[in-house]
């Protein structure tokens, strides 16, 4: 053999080296990767749609359980009554009821009567406040049959109003009174102000 065929040979088998040592070039992306990211954007896709369903879900729950409470004032021959009926489809938590006089709050329907300075035989009154109301149920808060007085205690109502709290199983709340219609709140607090104990 030659000098120069073991050259050649030589330069043939380093050249085989380096293709051995050197990586085959990939292209990109490879099918794999598309694949491997195809399989991200659908779970990201997928976890988006999820977290949608789930938001409509629990506002169709709430929804469902969405008190209304509303009332005001009632006066005929047989006498005259306050009155809160849950108008909602889900039950109302009352929180708090609250009575004022001329704008100034009164304790108790015995308060109000007495700083009215009107006297009646009898009168029946039930506990609202921290109480619960089913779908639909009214409640009766003050009912004073015909008697002497009932008709002046009818003329004086735009002196009376009632501000009253509740809450939706889920927490949400509202506060009516019986003269405008219920406002959404972040949650009841009566604060300092002075709460009526009937």
């Amino acid at each position: 053999m030659t000098v120069a065929t073991d050259t050649a040979m030589k330069k043939q088998r380093d050249r085989m080296k380096q293709q051995e040592t050197k990586p085959a070039r990939r292209r990109w992306p490879s099918p794999e990767m598309i694949t491997a990211l195809s399989a991200i954007l659908i779970g990201i896709c997928a976890l988006g749609v999820s977290l949608y369903e789930t938001t409509l879900i629990r506002q169709a729950q709430k929804g469902s359980a969405w008190p209304y409470l509303g009332g005001g004032y009632g006066y005929n021959r047989e006498g005259f009554r306050y009155f809160v009926e849950n108008a909602g489809v889900g039950p109302a938590k009352i929180e708090y009821i609250r009575v004022t006089l001329d704008d100034s709050p009164v304790r108790s329907w015995e308060e109000l009567i007495d700083r009215l300075e009107l006297s009646f035989a009898n009168y029946l009154t039930s506990q609202a406040s921290q109480r619960v109301l089913a779908p639909q149920q009214p409640l009766e808060m003050l009912v004073i049959p015909a008697q002497p007085g009932v008709d002046e205690f009818y003329r004086i109502q735009s002196r009376i109003d009632w501000e009253i709290c509740y809450c939706s199983v889920y927490d949400d709340c509202w506060v009516a009174t019986m003269r405008v219609r219920a406002r959404s709140l972040e949650h009841c607090d009566i604060g300092e102000r002075v709460m009526f104990e009937n």
